[in-house]
């Protein structure tokens, strides 16, 4: 049988043997500022789509699972994850992934869920990047520690402060305010969720602002969540209960955060849930033997690794992407398939 000409496989060219890439995707959206790059814009994502079909053998995660497993690669595979359960990644990746009929892999921390609050690190950044005024002496503890900064004169937002925010990004801010946002992203990164909001809440009240003036578009619901489960080109992966850096932590908080997040997507989706993401890329061999201990097929970091033969499927490499238009996703995606 001739296949439909969107369904024919590709003739892959110059590609290294037994080499398949996992591509990580966070956002389909164009915020104001991205300083980590995790934004792709709905244009670009597109354009993206286009050249996987067009010119890869695009599979699904527990399909390359199974080819590794096996020993035998198909040269030029890709497969795509989202990590976070970003809202934007049910209303605007989805439609696009069911028109170019490719499978991805989304994994889910799921006290985000259902808009209850926004993601930590968005939060932050919106207040202390983005808040027209701001108190010129910062002076917060976190972590059993008074974090002191002076603003000088960038308390006041005005259009060269927002003109110099513009593209920022996160290893070189150029202000004042991205800097003090950077030192804050590393200081609550360790922290669990409860100590996270916690420090949260008294940077709003040396902001001035409440709860209502900070929210922001955030996690998916849950109805959005088990309407991807439900759709035969997705699949969902743990990303832990609250998204703590697991390496920071004893084993029993990283069993706790795995394994609650793993029982609330298996109750709540009726389906096994096998493959996981580290939040933060940040991880220990504590970690990997939790993993391994409780019937985890792969988990995921955020090495810019290829998949090969031999590769540590607990250990797994993906391809960060960003905001690329298709000719530099396609350049991108070579560079990694030939290295």
């Amino acid at each position: 049988m001739r296949l439909p000409k969107r369904l024919r496989m590709p003739k892959i060219k110059h590609l290294s043997q037994n080499r398949a890439l996992v591509l990580m995707y966070h956002r389909i959206h164009s915020p104001v500022t991205d300083p980590w790059q995790i934004s792709v814009s709905a244009e670009n994502f597109r354009e993206q789509m286009q050249v996987l079909r067009d010119h890869y053998r695009v599979v699904s995660v527990d399909e390359l699972v199974r080819q590794v497993q096996s020993g035998n690669i198909d040269d030029g595979s890709v497969a795509l994850t989202f990590d976070d359960g970003y809202r934007d990644n049910y209303e605007t990746a989805r439609p696009i992934l069911e028109e170019f009929a490719i499978p991805a892999t989304f994994f889910i921390t799921d006290s985000y869920l259902d808009g209850s609050i926004p993601f930590w690190w968005d939060e932050l950044e919106h207040i202390i990047v983005h808040t027209p005024k701001l108190p010129p002496a910062f002076s917060v503890p976190i972590g059993g520690k008074v974090m002191h900064y002076d603003l000088e004169d960038e308390a006041e937002l005005n259009d060269e402060l927002r003109t110099r925010h513009a593209g920022y990004k996160s290893k070189a801010p150029p202000t004042l305010r991205t800097r003090l946002y950077v030192r804050l992203f590393e200081a609550f990164t360790p922290l669990l969720k409860d100590e996270q909001q916690r420090v949260l809440d008294s940077i709003r009240e040396w902001a001035g602002l409440d709860r209502e003036q900070t929210r922001l578009d955030s996690g998916m619901s849950s109805e959005q969540l088990r309407s991807l489960s439900g759709h035969e080109l997705f699949t969902i992966g743990g990303h832990t209960r609250t998204h703590p850096a697991l390496s920071s932590h004893p084993a029993e908080v990283q069993k706790s955060e795995i394994l609650e997040n793993k029982r609330f997507l298996e109750t709540s989706l009726d389906k096994e849930v096998t493959l996981f993401a580290y939040p933060s890329g940040r991880f220990d061999d504590s970690t990997v033997g939790l993993l391994e201990e409780h019937g985890f097929a792969a988990a995921f970091t955020t090495f810019q690794d290829p998949i090969v033969k031999n590769t540590d499927l607990l250990r797994a490499g993906r391809i960060h992407i960003k905001d690329w238009d298709g000719p530099g996703f396609r350049s991108a995606l070579e560079k990694r398939f030939r290295q």
